[in-house]
């Protein structure tokens, strides 16, 4: 959770994976450099043969519908060089994913550009590697609580690769399985741009290519249109919040049991991630050619994102629960564990119980605000806590008030010792069919336009979500809640500077205050670090540095007032605060 807010620190140079050895080779021939090296895991995935077909499985011909992104690679296609026209970017989409350099925000290496932004890596090509990396091994070894001796085997566990690799659909048939080469691409083309055999040869087509870059196109059959915000959100959802099993795919759900194996929490915010991504598609504001300047028009992926990723998160509710009824009913063992903690917000029960202080009793200690009850675990407030002040934008008209009144009623239930499954199963799948109602008139929306593709949002918009975003009586109960309102007024505060600029209106020293106001808030959201010295009441100023992944002192009262408020006084048009541009 702390990368979304440490996601402007430049990324740590990753290991290599098998595929990639492989890429620069192919690289190489056509003029494509990379940064030599080899990581450990590519030397374990070189190493371990039970990850291949062996025997009769090596005889068995793959018949599914991926062709792996070596189809990709070739500089006429996606492998090309970084070229300095942001419209061709595409022509080097393999190579931007592929590299394993901190890229910038246009694709130029950080050693060749003088850009301030920090650089970024697509780590999206090492996802099946790092199943032979130590934390991976230990997470399988702890999740699957395997005797000694035994080999911790994440590489060919069906729950990693329903996300790390091509997933085979959720009845996969033995006689076709996914040959290892595919697998290694990890999340490569084909899992974000759909399986490709079907359409591989038509998108080369003239015309094809013609009606694309004129926005005209249809996509293709198992073709994912991308292009289109609403489609690339659930992509990035299905993995990054969870699904259940469809007809392409396992099912994917990062529970509290992966968690505690040491699996990284899923907390997804939309906006945040594709700002942590080295673009590699056209992405460039001002061009009416059918695509959306997405990075650039901060408000749209935020509302997006918040939609899409709540849809996400109550259709896995949904199916949690169904699945503890289903087991049940059929007198199975409730292998389904109810509640899934993984619902609930983390630091609810992973925290200090002492005060900073040490004298006073802790803020956690004390009664909850708003309807909770001591003892009980907070629900919804990274994956819902938003749609609220969605809601009194009157912006979507499927999240109004009477839909937030739906999100109390199963808060309510959640919140509960024992939720009914029955109930929360219902009213979860009604409240993510009405989102999905909602996203479902976003996308058809984008895909009735031709030519231009104008934002949804107004400035007038913008600023009427600042104003709701500043309120005065927010008082986060959580860190979650906090974090989220965080990334909402940071990407609303893009897209006001982004506004101005497209009017030729000029920055003030406001809007500078403001940025400075924003970095404040992310640095005192960020986890902060605790010497040792400190904690056993030692002097000694060398003493080593212990890190907390959990805010270790968060204060709901001190948090709103030392943090957010001094942004809010800044944008919020109730505050005393001059409010020109």
């Amino acid at each position: 959770m702390a990368h979304l807010l440490n996601y402007q620190t430049a990324w740590g140079t990753a290991k290599r994976s098998a595929i990639v050895l492989i890429a620069i080779v192919v690289a190489a021939l056509v003029g494509n450099q990379f940064v030599a090296g080899q990581s450990s895991a590519a030397d374990r995935l070189a190493k371990q043969p039970e990850s291949l077909p062996a025997g009769p499985v090596a005889k068995m011909v793959y018949s599914g519908p991926y062709i792996g992104v070596s189809s990709c690679s070739a500089s006429a296609c996606h492998g090309g060089r970084i070229p300095s026209d942001p419209m061709q970017l595409w022509r080097a989409s393999y190579t931007i994913w592929a590299s394993q350099e901190p890229l910038n925000r246009n694709g130029s290496s950080q050693e060749k550009s003088a850009s301030p932004a920090p650089p970024m890596l697509d780590k999206h090509n090492r996802a099946y590697a790092v199943l032979f990396d130590d934390r991976s091994r230990q997470i399988e070894k702890l999740l699957r609580r395997l005797p000694a001796g035994e080999e911790p085997r994440a590489y060919a566990d069906d729950r990693c690769l329903a996300c790390h690799a091509a997933s085979s659909e959720s009845k996969a048939t033995p006689t076709s399985p996914i040959p290892a080469g595919i697998l290694a691409d990890g999340v490569g083309c084909e899992l974000c741009h759909g399986a490709a055999q079907k359409w591989v040869s038509r998108h080369t087509e003239i015309d094809w290519l013609a009606d694309y870059h004129a926005g005209k196109f249809a996509p293709l059959s198992d073709m994912n249109d991308t292009r289109n915000p609403v489609t690339r959100a659930r992509v990035c959802a299905g993995c990054h919040v969870g699904s259940p099993a469809t007809a392409s795919h396992r099912q994917r759900d990062v529970d509290h049991d992966l968690i505690a194996a040491g699996h990284p929490r899923l907390s997804f915010e939309l906006d945040a991630y594709l700002s942590c991504m080295p673009k590699h598609w056209i992405d460039e504001p001002g061009r009416k050619r059918g695509f959306l300047a997405d990075r650039e028009i901060h408000a749209e992926t935020w509302l997006l994102g918040q939609l899409v990723v709540a849809e996400a998160a109550a259709r896995l509710l949904e199916n949690r629960a169904s699945n503890v009824v289903e087991a049940d009913q059929t007198g199975r063992d409730n292998v389904a564990a109810w509640p899934e903690f993984a619902e609930y917000g983390c630091f609810a029960c992973h925290h200090e119980l002492r005060s900073k202080s040490r004298l006073t009793a802790s803020t956690r200690q004390s009664s909850p605000r708003g309807h909770r009850k001591l003892g009980t675990l907070s629900w919804g407030t990274w994956n819902f806590s938003e749609l609220k002040l969605i809601a009194e934008s009157g912006l979507i008209a499927e999240v109004n008030p009477q839909f937030v009144e739906q999100i109390d009623r199963l808060t309510t239930l959640m919140e509960e010792p024992i939720p009914d499954t029955a109930q929360v199963g219902k009213l979860a799948g009604e409240i993510a069919s009405q989102l999905k109602r909602a996203t479902d008139t976003i996308e058809r929306d984008f895909n009735s336009r031709s030519g231009s593709r104008d934002a949804l949002f107004e400035p007038a918009a913008i600023a009427k979500l600042m104003a709701l975003a500043a309120d005065n009586s927010f008082e986060p109960p959580d860190w979650d809640q906090s974090a989220q309102r965080f990334l909402t007024v940071q990407a609303l505060v893009k897209a006001r500077k982004l506004s101005l600029a497209s009017a030729n209106q000029p920055l003030s020293a406001k809007s500078k205050a403001i940025d400075a106001a924003v970095e404040d808030l992310r640095r005192g959201l960020s986890f902060q670090p605790e010497t040792s010295a400190a904690t056993v009441g030692e002097t000694n100023s060398a003493a080593p540095v212990r890190r907390f992944d959990s805010p270790r002192a968060f204060d709901p009262t001190l948090n709103r007032k030392k943090i957010f408020q001094p942004l809010f006084d800044l944008i919020s048009p109730r505050s005393p605060q001059e409010t020109k541009p």
